[in-house]
């Protein structure tokens, strides 16, 4: 019975189930227009070393997307003193990736880069494994995303890497 109350206590009414799903995608998508404009500072002196840069933006939007749905799924049913845990790895996520392109696409350090990929891969696995723990269908549509996002984000850097070794 009590933990009944404690479910009824958080059900959130579908205007604040709205609002909260817009505010949760628009820091997403405005982190993802900040790597965006990072990437159009940068596009023109990397366009030839890259295999996929177009979909690479579509599968970083896809990422962040369904970042901010896993994110919105768990707000929606707990409140948020359970989802301090979550939403650090969030903001963790978030600063990496930030991180990643600037230092990959502007400074061209790829040890910074590659550590930062690794930090990301990390953070989003235990994001994953406290998404499964909550909410199994925005777990599997962020871990597919995300496997998705780190295969394109190894293949650009090796890529890259490759064709500045050999020119």
């Amino acid at each position: 019975m009590q933990t009944n109350l404690n479910y009824n206590f958080f059900k959130r009414s579908f205007l604040e189930n709205l609002l909260s799903f817009f505010v949760f995608a628009s820091i997403s998508f405005s982190l993802e227009s900040f790597i965006i404009w990072i990437f159009s500072k940068t596009e023109n002196l990397m366009h030839r070393k890259w295999i996929i840069s177009k979909p690479y933006l579509a599968f970083y939007a896809l990422y962040f997307f369904t970042l901010a749905f896993t994110l919105w799924s768990f707000w929606k049913k707990y409140s948020s003193r359970i989802l301090r845990l979550a939403t650090a790895f969030f903001s963790i996520i978030s600063l990496l990736s930030i991180l990643w392109n600037y230092t990959f696409l502007i400074k061209h350090d790829y040890f910074i880069s590659q550590t930062a990929s690794l930090f990301i891969f990390f953070s989003s696995i235990i994001l994953n494994i406290l998404a499964w723990k909550k909410d199994i269908i925005s777990a599997i549509t962020y871990s597919f995303s995300a496997l998705l996002f780190i295969c394109l984000e190894h293949v650009n850097f090796y890529h890259k890497v490759l064709k500045e070794k050999v020119l």
